[in-house]
């Protein structure tokens, strides 16, 4: 079987051809109408630009969209077929000139829609998650807005943009008072974010450029070096507890005395667990330091209240340590590695998986940053600054795993 052997596949309840080498998404929501492409772009072998380019859109091409998949991801075919091109992440919709109010549109996006467009500056703005795109189904006091940047990337383009699209929103809703915006290319990556109001006649506030944290432009692989893979070194205790760590070994290097368990036991697998009084012996004379032991992993920092032994380890290097618990999903509390006591110590910094969709309402980021917070300050010494950074997926592979955060939170 080659690349392009015809093959079929279903997707809920429809059948597909395509060529074998489309990677079929396991489940799309069906939409089976027809589009003009807004502008050229990629269709792909699968949802993700990781994959093999299949063949270019046209710009100014109709195509049938067969399906939606997750992410905005579109299942598309030649006009009027069913045989699956490919996947593409580029919107599509008739192009209108000027900057015009999308309201008459009959088509289902899976709950996000593009209500307004600029071909003259190259911008769409769409609301996500909204019944339809009639008013009534976004008309309020505040509104959050994604505005795809398609050509010029810098965010003072909204300088201008902005007043135009808040006369718009007045024309369509007597009560709005302030847009939330968050600046984005077509791929989906995080240029900016801020807000405008009524009150000031829809000047731009630039709250976050996200670009001072990291240029979205770049991958993450880009922005940090992989993490150092030097194994560590294991130690037996005389209470039989094994000990992990990264010992630097020279001359000028301290030794470590670790008061044997009072109970005994260890944790399952024979690691040393549980908190006790360090002392370190070196140059500088004797140094108590209060140490946890993750896994037989020795922590500085940490509550020792909190159970250890529940935390899961994501990474851990000769450089930082990342850890998880179920109690804060799709969050990760990330520890320094510190050569001098021979282990790894609580810096505050705890990284959190944001969604698109959730970056684009500032109050749920809030509520769920704010319970991030919560529960990761009950593990940590009491008193310990946290700082959150905001992240669309963690890189365990990099020595920094919070590369391309997009915005950074005390």
């Amino acid at each position: 079987m080659t690349d392009d052997t015809i093959v079929t596949s279903t997707v809920n309840g429809v059948t597909l051809t395509h060529r074998y080498i489309v990677e079929v998404p396991a489940e799309f929501t069906p939409v089976n109408a027809d589009y003009r492409a807004l502008y050229p772009g990629s269709i792909m072998s699968k949802p993700d630009f990781g994959g093999k380019v299949l063949a270019q859109l046209e710009n100014g091409q109709s195509y049938t969209v067969l399906g939606e998949v997750e992410n905005h991801w579109f299942a598309i075919a030649e006009q009027d077929k069913q045989e699956l091109l490919g996947l593409t992440r580029i919107f599509m919709k008739l192009w209108l000139s000027g900057i015009a109010l999308l309201l008459a549109s009959t088509t289902v996006w899976a709950g996000n829609y593009r209500i307004v467009q600029s071909p003259s500056q190259k911008l769409d703005v769409w609301i996500d998650d909204i019944k339809s795109n009639a008013p009534q189904s976004w008309c309020g006091s505040e509104l959050p807005v994604r505005i795809v940047a398609n050509g010029d990337k810098n965010p003072l383009i909204l300088k201008t943009f902005m007043p135009r699209l808040g006369a718009l929103l007045e024309n369509q809703c007597s009560e709005i008072e302030r847009v939330n915006w968050q600046l984005e290319d077509p791929e989906g990556a995080s240029l900016a974010r801020g807000s405008a109001t009524k009150a000031s006649d829809w000047d731009v506030t630039i709250e976050s450029p996200l670009s001072s944290v990291a240029t979205r432009n770049e991958r993450p692989e880009d922005l940090s070096a992989p993490l150092d893979r030097t194994p560590w070194l294991e130690f037996t205790l005389q209470d039989g507890c094994h000990l992990r760590t990264f010992w630097q070994g020279d001359a000028g290097s301290s030794s470590l005395f670790i008061p044997a368990k009072e109970n005994g036991k260890c944790e399952k697998g024979g690691w040393l667990n549980g908190s006790s009084e360090v002392i370190q012996h070196g140059a500088g004379g004797e140094k108590r330091i209060m140490m946890t032991f993750v896994h037989g992993f020795p922590v500085s920092g940490l509550n020792p209240a909190a159970d250890a032994d529940s935390l899961l380890i994501t990474s851990v290097n000769n450089e930082r340590m990342v850890v998880s618990n179920e109690q804060a999903p799709q969050s990760w509390l990330i520890l320094p590695y510190h050569p001098e006591i021979n282990g790894w110590k609580t810096s505050g910094t705890v990284a959190v998986e944001v969604s698109r969709d959730m970056a684009l309402d500032e109050q749920r980021l809030q509520t769920r940053l704010n319970e991030v917070r919560k529960l990761w300050s009950g593990w940590l010494t009491p008193g310990t600054s946290i700082t959150l950074l905001l992240v669309e997926s963690l890189h365990p592979q990099l020595r920094d795993p919070a590369a391309g955060a997009w915005r950074a939170q005390k």
